[in-house]
């Protein structure tokens, strides 16, 4: 696993009245007080299942990035990686980066719709996109051009969980953001292999349900510490050649020996490699079979109640106004003439009911004859 060192900065996140009306891109001035390591890619499938000990994507490759996993798979991930010796010991945490850190990253400089310029036409040279590009499906990481600090598919191939809960931008500028204290929605940024041009910008802000598992969303790692790495000589945007420091027994950390380093019990304290999790406020749990039936039944009752409101509404609107309504035919089928129970025949002196063979009405003695 590779990664580039990130500089401290500030930029314009979100985007121009001029390059998209997204009610949810305010733009606003955003610092970054600290470096920090980005994955050079997204998360493959084989980095996934040697540190996971399982592989839940659709579109199996073991150099296709993982996807299917939900955004608490993604933080368990680098849990896990933190909690390796050699990272504890040289004090590396790993978690997701969050929306402005990912956005900064992917702009590399930049103030252009993409991190590439403007030109939409030129997509298809850094990353895997639309169903016609991508061919319906992920592609090996690294296939396309990088941006201008080295990273690749920042755009296209799988969307990536970001730390943040989806929330409005702030109107005025802002440092270290972490974004909104809480929400429903976990942010999901860079399009994906099914996502058009225009949902691949730089500045262009999706969402997703956390406890859920999607095969164009997977992620990539962050570096929060760098600790010796930085000192050492490493540029800004340099590729640090590792995932940490040699392990115990004297090799690199890389997706060749990530499993070799994993201890056999690991220890999950809470907050490790993750800014905005409430201990007290696990992950959200995984969707059962159970529960994906009961809300397609949900789906398909809905349905049939629309189509059932839309011929009332039809009968409504399109019933001729010359000739009665359904409601009108029902009330006259079921209406009974309203006699008095002593008779159909009416006294003409006391307007009272009377029998058909009466000869006078009993209530006030009129001879019928």
């Amino acid at each position: 696993m590779k990664l580039r060192l990130i500089p401290a900065g500030e930029f314009m996140m979100g985007s121009p009245g001029t390059e998209s009306n997204a009610d949810d891109e305010t733009q606003h001035r955003v610092t970054l007080t600290k470096p920090f390591y980005l994955g050079v890619t997204e998360v493959t499938q084989e980095q996934y299942q040697k540190v996971m000990g399982k592989n839940p994507s659709q579109f199996k490759g073991p150099q296709n990035p993982v996807e299917k996993v939900r955004w608490a798979d993604a933080v368990e991930f680098c849990r896990k990686l933190s909690a390796m010796p050699a990272e504890k010991t040289a004090g590396h945490v790993y978690r997701l980066p969050t929306e402005a850190e990912w956005e900064y990253a992917c702009r590399s400089g930049t103030t252009t719709a993409y991190g590439f310029g403007d030109d939409a036409s030129r997509l298809g040279d850094y990353g895997w996109y639309d169903n016609k590009n991508s061919g319906r499906t992920t592609h090996p990481v690294g296939g396309k051009q990088p941006n201008g600090w080295g990273l690749y598919d920042m755009h296209g191939n799988v969307m990536e969980w970001c730390q943040d809960w989806y929330g409005d931008y702030p109107s005025r500028s802002t440092t270290d953001p972490t974004g909104a204290t809480s929400g429903s929605y976990r942010v999901s940024r860079g399009g994906s292999w099914s996502s058009i041009a225009w949902n691949c910008r730089s500045a262009h802000r999706d969402w997703d349900t956390p406890g859920r598992r999607y095969y164009y969303l997977g992620f990539r790692v962050l570096r929060s510490s760098i600790g010796s790495a930085a000192g050492g000589g490493v540029k800004p945007g340099e590729r640090s050649g590792s995932v940490g420091p040699s392990g115990a027994n004297g090799k690199r950390l890389n997706a060749d020996n990530l499993a070799d380093q994993r201890p056999a019990a690991m220890e999950f304290r809470g907050g490790v490699g993750d800014i905005n999790q409430d201990p007290a406020r696990p992950g959200p749990p995984e969707q059962s079979a159970l529960d994906e039936w009961i809300g397609i039944g949900l789906l398909v009752a809905m349905f049939v109640a629309a189509i059932l409101m839309a011929l009332a509404l039809a009968n409504t609107f399109l019933t001729p106004s010359s000739g009665p309504s359904v409601h009108e035919i029902i009330m006259q089928t079921n209406t009974r003439p309203r006699f008095n129970k002593a008779g159909p025949k009416k006294c003409p002196t006391c307007d009272k009911g009377c029998a058909e063979n009466a000869t006078t009405c009993p209530g006030c003695g009129h001879n019928f004859d």
